[in-house]
């Protein structure tokens, strides 16, 4: 075979329109002409590309019509951009572990007010106080968090991104959590007694996270606060004086200085990965 294909021979060879001994006479010239063969890549790319359009169309249709959850939905009606309602809708997701937190501190908010007893109103407090800190831990845990990998490689300054999520973490937890303080109303203010030692555990396990990884931090602050009257054997009036009264101040302390700790390390703030 002497001659070339021309472009009408080579979309007729694709298209399977030649006949057998035409077919037989092409592919026995292709091997040895390698302007053929590039005819045939070129017509072959050009009936191929229709194709690749629709499959290129189906797939941005497919993504830009993920439906994202309520929570980001409502967050960007309020003026969030959806990068930032979905670094928020991803902490603000309910979690079962935080559900669990905040069940368990309604429920002994209830025994509370109907004992009425001290025991019951200190492990009120004590369970209260914790509520921020879970809400933090499960905002910022490798392992809890759906979007961790998402947050690591983000071109996003991870100084917002923690302002962003604390916020988001701590403010339906202090809100929750608040609710419950009102069944024991009648302790007056004292009933507020573990708002303070909550912030401050959240802001300090924030702190540490920037050396040990937060669940670790927000186990060993969890440990301690409720080891800690076990381990004073003291009674349980004195505990409540304690908390609603040094331990205010405490509070502030290690809430401030923790804050001054993450603002210092701001520009090289980086969460740990394990």
């Amino acid at each position: 075979m002497s001659w070339h294909l021309s472009p009408t021979s080579a979309k007729d060879y694709i298209g399977q329109r030649h006949s057998g001994s035409t077919v037989a006479s092409i592919e026995s010239h292709l091997p040895t002409c390698g302007e053929c063969r590039r005819l045939i890549a070129d017509v072959t790319t050009a009936a191929n590309e229709p194709l690749l359009d629709q499959v290129w169309q189906r797939v941005t249709i497919a993504l830009d019509d993920v439906t994202r959850p309520w929570s980001e939905r409502a967050l960007t009606r309020v003026g969030l951009s959806p990068e930032t309602a979905r670094l928020l809708g991803a902490t603000s997701r309910a979690r079962l572990s935080f559900l669990l937190a905040m069940l368990l501190t309604v429920g002994i908010a209830i025994v509370a007010a109907h004992g009425g007893r001290d025991a019951e109103f200190g492990a009120f407090l004590s369970v209260a106080a914790l509520g921020p800190l879970v809400a933090t831990a499960l905002a910022f845990g490798r392992r809890v968090d759906p979007a961790h990998a998402l947050v690591t490689t983000t071109p996003t300054s991870v100084w917002r991104i923690v302002l962003l999520r604390t916020a988001a973490s701590l403010i339906p937890a202090v809100a929750i959590t608040g609710l419950a303080s009102l069944i024991v109303r009648e302790r007056g203010w004292v009933a507020v007694a573990w708002l303070l030692p909550g912030i401050a555990m959240a802001v300090v396990s924030l702190a540490l996270s920037i050396w040990v990884p937060i669940e670790h931090a927000a186990l060993g602050l969890a440990t301690a606060w409720i080891a800690a009257p076990v381990v004073a054997l003291r009674p349980a009036g004195e505990l409540i004086d304690t908390t609603a009264g040094l331990g205010q101040l405490v509070a502030i302390g290690a809430a401030t200085l923790a804050a001054l700790v993450i603002t210092y390390s701001r520009s090289t703030l980086d969460f740990r990965e394990t």
